[in-house]
């Protein structure tokens, strides 16, 4: 499960369309909580996004008529021993983890339906990382076990400005949202902005705007790191990723 930013905002999701389905009219912005008689979706996002967040929000507020749980453990249970989740909303949270060091990414995913056939089918929402989702292969497989045989595909999308200084304001070490905003942008790192995992590291790490490093070089490697770094402990497990440093050596080598 992804970290999550400690103010929770209003965010944006948009709909991702079929590979074949027209491209002439501009994706639809939706929100999470019209959705909630919807048969099934599947929730995209970038690491740190903030999709466990919104999943949590949107299960707490369907309290007792659904279920959250992470991938993995989803997984493992007894579907004879769940007669109550066959009538609930299932948030499964992480398919992108259980894919983690798998030789084959469908597996995981096989699995799932397994699970969720057992169940009967009930209404269901699973969140991934946009880079491990496999398109209309796994729109299709997930329209199987869909009630309506339908599927809908949701992108999260990154924070506004407004949202940024919203996370910031509730920041403890950030007195100034403006003048933070501004010196990252200045300082070539606004492209942080707009994750909450990487805009509340990016607070702890300078500040408000107060301790950033003297030169531009010294802010992009302190940059560099933060994007770098493996935050989901499935992924570090599953994935086995290199050491930072040699991460990062490798990177600069493919962008000299």
């Amino acid at each position: 499960m992804a970290g999550s930013s400690r103010s929770i905002v209003d965010r944006s999701y948009t709909e991702v369309r079929r590979a074949d389905q027209s491209s002439d009219v501009g994706p639809e912005t939706v929100r999470l909580s019209d959705l909630r008689s919807e048969a099934a979706y599947v929730l995209l996002g970038d690491p740190g996004l903030g999709k466990s967040t919104a999943f949590t929000s949107e299960q707490e507020a369907q309290a007792d008529m659904s279920i959250m749980i992470d991938a993995r453990d989803f997984l493992v249970a007894n579907p004879g021993r769940r007669q109550g989740w066959r009538n609930k909303t299932l948030f499964i949270d992480g398919l992108d983890e259980v894919r983690a060091g798998s030789s084959d990414a469908r597996s995981a995913l096989d699995r799932i339906r397994g699970q969720l056939e057992a169940l009967d089918c009930p209404k269901f929402r699973i969140s991934c990382r946009e880079a491990d989702w496999l398109g209309d292969n796994d729109r299709y497989r997930l329209e199987f076990v869909s009630q309506s045989s339908k599927l809908r595909v949701l992108r999260l999308e990154p924070l506004t400005d407004g949202q940024i200084e919203q996370i910031l304001e509730d920041h403890p070490s950030v007195s100034d949202p403006g003048t933070f905003i501004e010196s990252a942008r200045e300082r070539g790192v606004g492209g942080l902005l707009a994750n909450p995992q990487t805009l509340n590291m990016l607070a702890d790490v300078v500040g408000g705007g107060m301790q950033w490093p003297e030169s531009r070089r010294g802010t992009f490697d302190q940059a560099c790191r933060v994007m770098a770094r493996e935050h989901n402990q499935e992924h570090e497990i599953g994935g086995r990723p290199p050491p930072l440093d040699e991460l990062l050596q490798a990177a600069g080598h493919l962008c000299a």
